[in-house]
């Protein structure tokens, strides 16, 4: 007679998981936080449509570092037990998005940074602080773009068990939409 697999339980939602998400959010409140007042606000002049792009554009440049400080505490959410043996973790595409785009952020973010460092202009203000982030979250959306693509080439079907692998899956598509505003404001 087969001897049965014990199934995972699934994972709840607990009060560690709640603060572990709020001490991830800190960092990107505080980037936040230090560059608000140095931001044009003039959202209602011009036309109504360019008003708009004025607003997103501000939104943007302030919830991009929240949501850029999220995703390791996302991570970490995931490895946290419950959860998948180690191999079986690692087949699962949120697992997979999570873990690309917290390697991915702080490289590109580093790379840009380094770029607007060794500019003949001088250390970056506010308003290049913000197209770096911009532009690093153009990149995390290009990286799970291709993790989506990718994952359904080969057939990637771990089947999710908890919250925090369906919110992985989530997060990613949400820097996919989010690369695309960013893109369209910094083109503005």
């Amino acid at each position: 007679m087969p001897r049965e697999m014990p199934r995972p339980s699934r994972r709840r939602f607990s009060l560690l998981d709640g603060m572990i998400l709020v001490a991830s959010m800190a960092p990107g409140l505080a980037m936040s936080r230090s560059w608000v007042e140095e931001l044009p606000n003039n959202f209602f002049q011009g036309s109504p449509l360019g008003s708009v792009w004025s607003a997103t554009g501000y939104l943007m440049a302030l919830a991009t570092p929240v949501l850029l400080s999220m995703t390791p505490g996302l991570l970490v959410l995931r490895l946290r037990p419950p959860r998948r043996a180690g191999r079986r973790l690692w087949h699962s595409r949120g697992t997979i998005t999570l873990a690309t785009l917290s390697i991915v952020a702080p490289v590109g973010g580093t790379a840009l940074w380094l770029m607007f460092q060794l500019a003949p202009d001088g250390p970056p203000d506010a308003y290049q602080i913000v197209v770096i982030f911009l532009l690093v979250s153009t990149l995390l959306g290009t990286a799970s773009g291709t993790i989506a693509f990718v994952s359904r080439l080969i057939r990637l079907r771990g089947r999710s068990l908890d919250w925090v692998d369906h919110l992985g899956r989530v997060w990613g598509w949400l820097w996919i939409v989010l690369a695309f505003i960013n893109f369209w404001t910094l083109l503005r």
